[in-house]
């Protein structure tokens, strides 16, 4: 079903058989005239099925080239691929997809246009002003094709970070499996395959670090973790790595002193946000810092006014929490402390640590990311409880916490990243550890739900205590251990 949003509903059945069937009817032509809108609306036969194309007299106002998708039973959110074509997936390992959209004008010249996915509404934008009118606007609504995509590798993985890149991938770094540390770099691409990256330097092997984009500098800032000293022993780790979206540079071992199972947050439009961790003589921390593009301050020594000292807690930047400074707004919750699991929020200012009241039950190891599909704000999911391992799903918005009441989705997990994909208009989570021994690779759809996606290309080989990115071209990235 395709909704015009000048008022009209247009029914759109595509059948898949082998060979092409001619049209029982001869040709046609439907033509609907919207006079307010100064545009016709055709619907024609092609060897291929139909076509479905707007024919403009005038610049459409705003939103006049808007369409709304229905997505049947078994297929999941639609999300726009850097091409500029919508793809969609479904529970088996087939994914849709939906050709970028075109328009010429009357003398027959391509205009420069985009597709915007918003939800589940299909937006055309385009810069009319050199266009000679009439303008042909082909949405490719009606074609679409399939593909089969490969399911993501098997096996457990834990302890990796989740941030943003510049060149827009989900970076995945570092972990272990089965007691062995990786110092490999992987891309989750846009197009949902793996891809093994091969830079010139990279930071040791490891785990239990942390990542987070910084986006002032547009890198990925990586610190810390348990993992190969340069003398080749293993100890705790005080480095900063940044990641170009190509390459790997030591940019500082000064700041922050070694730990591991530490969070970091960007913060939008700002620097980067390090809180707590366990040291090297398993004593726990409580210190905030801030990596300026350069350098590490510290912003918070810890004790009064601060959060406890923990570990494995989850941190996110969220613009709606501080709206008189909404760069600097960044929440905290959770994570292990001297007396178990920790179920308390806490909010920073910019300047200083406030404690909220409420919040889902006591966890560590759990994860957090941004909503963009359903104007959710934070999402968290899972971690470990004070009875086992969780699998629910909370969203934080307007300073309080609610429960999603889905109860489809990964299985009950910890130690897994959650990452915000701006291309994919979906979380993706890789899963850690949990009773399955298997990987599992979710996105949060439009409704509120989660899928399992398959991704395809190279596979990473299983691991545990890896860290994780997403950037803005929609790809993810991965390090560490295998």
């Amino acid at each position: 079903m395709v909704d015009w949003r000048g008022g009209e509903s247009i029914a759109v059945t595509t059948t898949m058989r082998p060979g092409w069937l001619p049209p029982t009817a001869s040709e046609w032509l439907v033509r609907r005239t919207n006079t307010t809108l100064a545009l016709d609306e055709l619907i024609l036969p092609t060897e291929d099925g139909i076509e479905i194309a707007t024919a403009l007299r005038a610049a459409p106002p705003p939103h006049a080239l808007d369409w709304t998708l229905s997505v049947p039973g078994g297929i999941h959110s639609p999300r726009r691929e850097l091409d500029g074509s919508i793809t969609f997936a479904s529970a088996s390992s087939a994914r849709y997809r939906i050709s970028a959209p075109i328009a010429v004008d009357n003398r027959g010249q391509r205009i420069p246009i985009t597709g915007r996915l918003k939800g589940n509404t299909f937006e055309i934008e385009a810069d009319w002003s050199s266009a000679e009118f009439p303008v042909l606007v082909d949405p490719s609504l009606e074609r679409i094709s399939w593909e089969r995509v490969d399911s993501a590798p098997a096996r457990t993985r834990q302890g990796y970070a989740a941030a943003q890149d510049a060149q827009g991938q989900v970076v995945l770094f570092g972990g272990h499996q089965a007691g062995q540390l990786s110092s490999e770099t992987l891309v989750l691409q846009n197009g949902g395959g793996w891809l093994i990256a091969t830079p010139s330097q990279r930071p040791s092997r490891r785990h239990g670090h942390a990542m987070a984009y910084h986006a002032i500098t547009g890198e990925t800032v990586l610190h810390g973790g348990f993992g190969e000293l340069p003398n080749g022993s293993f100890g705790m780790l005080n480095d900063t790595w940044s990641w170009s979206g190509t390459d790997w540079t030591l940019v500082s071992t000064s700041g922050p002193t070694a730990r591991f199972h530490h969070a970091m947050a960007s913060v939008p439009g700002g620097d980067t946000m390090l809180f707590g961790g366990l040291d090297g003589s398993g004593q726990l921390m409580g210190d905030t810092w801030r990596w300026n593009g350069s350098n590490w301050q510290l912003a918070h020594s810890g004790g009064a006014g601060a959060p406890p000292k923990r570990q494995l807690t989850a941190m996110m930047s969220f613009t709606d929490i501080n709206p008189g400074n909404p760069e600097l707004g960044v929440i905290l919750f959770g994570g292990a402390g001297s007396t178990g699991n920790l179920a308390d929020t806490w909010v920073w200012t910019g300047t200083a640590w406030v404690s909220l009241a409420g919040g889902p039950p006591a966890r560590s190891s759990h994860s957090m990311t941004f909503d963009i599909n359903n104007g959710d704000g934070i999402l968290l999911h899972g971690g470990r409880g004070n009875t086992g391992e969780l699998n629910d799903t909370w969203a934080f918005q307007a300073g309080a916490w609610s429960r999603k009441t889905d109860l489809r989705g990964p299985l009950p997990t910890s130690g897994h990243a959650l990452v915000e994909l701006d291309a994919w208009g979906a979380m993706i989570i890789a899963e850690g550890d949990s009773s399955s021994d298997e990987l599992q690779v979710w996105a949060y759809g439009i409704n509120g739900a989660w899928f399992p996606f398959a991704s395809g290309g190279t596979q990473p080989t299983p691991r545990a205590m890896h860290a994780a990115a997403a950037g803005d071209n929609g790809d993810t990235l991965i390090f560490g251990l295998s």
